[in-house]
């Protein structure tokens, strides 16, 4: 037996301001996407469920519009914005906050270790290398915590890395 084709939906064209709305927000296009719920709201009266969405969405875009993006000031600031955009994966914006921070404060061996463990995560052992390295220099304890944590795992068969742990007594898990 042949399978049957299931046809697509096809959007009826007075919807297709509500369906670009959608897109919009959902690519994060605010501005674009309140424009298009705006026109479909205003045009398409005879629909009140759809309208009554609509007007959800907009809001959505709205508030995103007007939303204030953080401005981190002190270097203080700027190492929390950093770890923040890190932890939610946006490692380009991470590292330029921890460079900001950095660059305010060089003595700072907790951004140098940030660094150090942002550019680990991406890759970037001899960046990771080079900051971790500084940590330790400002900051002994950093040993301890780059031997035991996982962000620096992709480093753990590097020469380099273990000179940098070689007075912490070996690799994390080693068996006695």
């Amino acid at each position: 037996m042949a399978k049957e084709k299931r046809a697509t939906p096809q959007t009826p064209p007075e919807f297709k301001e509500y369906e670009k709305g959608l897109q919009a927000l959902f690519k994060k296009h605010h501005a674009a996407a309140l424009e298009a719920f705006e026109k479909f709201i205003a045009a398409h009266a005879e629909h009140p469920e759809a309208i009554e969405r609509a007007r959800v969405y907009r809001n959505i875009a709205k508030r995103a519009l007007e939303s204030k993006p953080l401005h981190a000031s002190s270097p203080a600031e700027q190492l929390l914005h950093g770890v923040l955009l890190a932890n939610q994966g946006e490692h380009q914006s991470a590292t330029a906050q921890l460079q900001k921070a950095v660059k305010a404060d060089s003595e700072s061996d907790l951004g140098h270790f940030l660094l150090a463990s942002v550019a680990a995560e991406n890759g970037d052992a001899s960046t990771a290398i080079e900051h971790l390295r500084r940590a330790i220099q400002l900051n002994p304890v950093n040993q301890v915590y780059a031997n035991n944590l996982e962000e620096f795992d992709s480093l753990r068969d590097q020469s380099e890395f273990q000179g940098l742990l070689a007075d912490q007594g070996g690799e994390r898990g080693a068996k006695k």
